[in-house]
């Protein structure tokens, strides 16, 4: 997140280049999250419940290496955050459901 928006104020700045590198390295590190998390599924599913959106990592997925497809917590302030998303809730409600 804050290698993609580094590279935004370079761009806003007119620094392409170096836009560019930092854009490039979001990228990675968001294949990089990507390929822990499934990991981390794959050991304990019932993860899913503090995330703001299924997961899944099929294919035709809408998951991808874009910062904005990222799955976020559901406790998170972020601006991509799915919002209609109906399994979305408190922390409290889902620190009772796992306990």
């Amino acid at each position: 997140m804050f290698n993609y928006n580094r590279a935004e104020g370079y761009s806003s700045r007119g620094k392409h280049a170096t836009a560019k590198t930092f854009y490039n390295n979001s990228e990675s590190l968001c294949e990089d999250a990507l390929e822990m998390l499934q990991e981390i599924m794959h050991y304990d599913n019932s993860l899913r419940i503090w995330f703001d959106r299924d997961i899944s990592f099929e294919f035709s997925s809408y998951l991808s290496s874009d910062i904005v497809c990222l799955p976020s917590l559901v406790t998170s302030r972020s601006n991509e955050r799915l919002r209609e998303d109906s399994r979305i809730t408190t922390k409290k409600s889902v620190n009772i459901s796992v306990q």
